[in-house]
């Protein structure tokens, strides 16, 4: 599960595995032995079991991708955010496990009537990681302002869009200043990566590039090692404000297979886990584990690059729009366990079109719009991220597009060269159709709309398209704090949208996560895993 951010490490190797090729090999090479580690039998990168390799009291958590960048400025996938927000806190928060906001660093915070003025007071005496010192307001200062300065090309920057400054008052006390009404403050920005307290101290030490794998936080948890490809280690923070934290260390392992991720709980090397909707039933009949259902507000969907000459004509995206079989495609890549998607905002979010048109395949409707611009035959290429469901989504577009004469070459990419390949001149130029897979972290439909206007073209708008309409409703829907007025600004822009024919969305996915008996997961109304909200029996 993905979601935007940038700046992202050089291209990694990943360690690829099948439960089937684990048997296989076991069975020939003689390696059963309980004494071998599975993952050397496997030929996975070495991620011995935690409990084998530290005293105390260890969680051992599924990561799909490894982390990339922990700055809440840039962090790019599931694997940054979860692992961010256990290391750092802001000055309100969601709640595990729920939507309400609760206070974290801030002893008291409150909003002028107008909503420009966020008073707040402190904490005193909160500590920073790694000897970082106290947490004072002008950390808070540095940690909101930085997201605005141009310089720092932040793709959050949507998540201030209205701040003008910060200004402090005190040691512990300052005003949070807007431009405008921002009706997302409190459900986008200030609870989740966005509002978190860095301290400009780590920060400007350590300069962007280390600290991007070195954060440093005032969290329950803080981070002690990485090793690339293999696992993340945080451990509990001495020296926490809050409730002792509940375990000594939590080990998050990098498994990007589904199929490996199994046989890893299956063989008590990992407690908990997202697992496929092919896993659901084998999981559920173990006795040692429980699986949680999450339906997400995430989605998915197939992407059209409108600036490339072989995309540009409307409709030679209709014809890929009537060509993919959806239905096929939830079958195949999903195991049939997702909510089919018409629009990017999933039910039951504010925004949601319930109207919105469902496509279904019309092969000759295809081809006709083929002929409409003067086409008999397309080569187009394909870019999926390499993992199962992507792969699989891919090979379905393919033969889809393949029965209306569309030629599609798939490109499957490591998780760095995919995401850099979207980014900037090269994504415009060289991206043609990619499949994504992407999520969001809060209810607000801010969060799932943000990516795709003009000011995000080079960044995270793959279709590379910038409509002034578009803007303007998305604009307005910031400022507008009348609950049922934004939810048809939202509602419009989505079929503004729908008209420009630049992706076909296809699922809200289920999540299904497998947790070891004994142990309670903490996991957000999103889907994200709440390392701070796990608890042992």
């Amino acid at each position: 599960m993905y979601k935007p951010g940038s700046q992202l490490t050089q291209a990694r190797r990943q360690a690829r595995c099948t439960r089937r090729q684990f048997l296989r090999s076991a069975a020939l090479l003689g390696m059963a032995a309980a004494s071998t580690p599975l993952w050397l039998r496997q030929g996975v990168p070495n991620l011995l079991p935690a409990r084998a390799m530290a005293a105390g009291k260890i969680l051992r958590l599924r990561l799909t991708t490894d982390i990339t960048n922990i700055d809440p400025a840039f962090h790019p996938a599931t694997a940054d955010t979860q692992t961010l927000e256990a290391v750092n806190e802001g000055l309100v928060s969601y709640k595990p496990g729920t939507w309400e906001v609760v206070n974290v660093l801030a002893e008291k915070i409150e909003a002028s009537p107008d909503g420009l003025r966020v008073d707040f007071k402190l904490r005193e005496g909160v500590q920073f990681h790694h000897g970082y010192g106290e947490l004072t307001a002008e950390d808070v200062k540095f940690s909101y302002e930085r997201i605005i300065d141009p310089e720092l090309q932040s793709s959050y920057k949507q998540d201030w869009e209205a701040l003008d400054h910060v200004e402090v008052t005190g040691k512990y006390t300052g005003t949070i200043i807007l431009k405008e009404p921002f009706a997302p403050l409190w459900t986008s920005t200030l609870p989740i990566a966005g509002g978190v307290i860095l301290s400009k101290k780590a920060v400007t030490e350590k300069g962007l590039d280390v600290y991007k794998t070195s954060p440093v936080g005032t969290g329950p948890y803080e981070f002690v090692e990485w090793v690339p490809n293999q696992k993340v280690v945080l451990r509990r923070f001495a020296d926490y404000w809050g409730e002792k934290p509940e375990w000594d260390e939590i080990h998050e392992l990098v498994i990007p297979e589904d199929s490996a991720a199994e046989v890893a709980l299956q063989t008590d090397e990992l407690d908990f886990g997202l697992i496929s909707g092919g896993a659901v039933e084998r999981v559920q009949a173990d006795p040692d584990f429980t699986v949680v259902e999450i339906p997400t507000m995430d989605y998915h969907g197939l992407v059209m690059n409108v600036q490339h000459p072989k995309l540009k004509d409307i409709n030679v995206r209709q014809a890929i729009r009537y060509a993919v079989d959806v239905p096929g495609i939830i079958a195949g890549a999903y195991d049939g366990k997702a909510v089919r998607a018409c629009s990017i905002i999933a039910p039951g979010q504010l925004g949601y079109w319930a109207d919105a048109p469902c496509y279904e395949r019309d092969v000759e409707k295809a081809r006709s719009y083929l002929e409409k611009a003067g086409l008999k035959t397309l080569d187009v290429t394909l870019t999926v991220y390499n993992s199962e469901v992507e792969r699989a989504a891919g090979e379905i577009i393919q033969a889809s597009l393949a029965e209306v004469g569309i030629n599609a070459e798939i490109i499957t990419q490591d998780d760095a060269t995919y995401w850099d390949g979207g980014f900037g001149e090269t994504g415009l130029k060289e991206r043609q159709l990619t499949y994504i897979s992407w999520g969001t972290t809060n209810p607000d439909p801010t969060w799932s709309v943000m990516w795709f206007i003009c000011d995000q073209v080079l960044q995270w708008n793959w279709m590379y398209w910038c409509d002034k309409e578009f803007d303007d409703l998305y604009y307005a829907a910031l400022r507008e704090l009348d609950r049922d007025k934004r939810n048809q600004l939202y509602i419009q822009l989505q079929q503004v949208w729908d008209k420009a024919c630049n992706v076909i969305w296809t699922v809200h996915p289920i999540e299904y996560f497998a947790v070891r008996k004994g142990i309670t997961a903490g996991i957000s109304p999103a889907g994200v895993p709440v390392l701070q909200g796990f608890r042992s029996a």
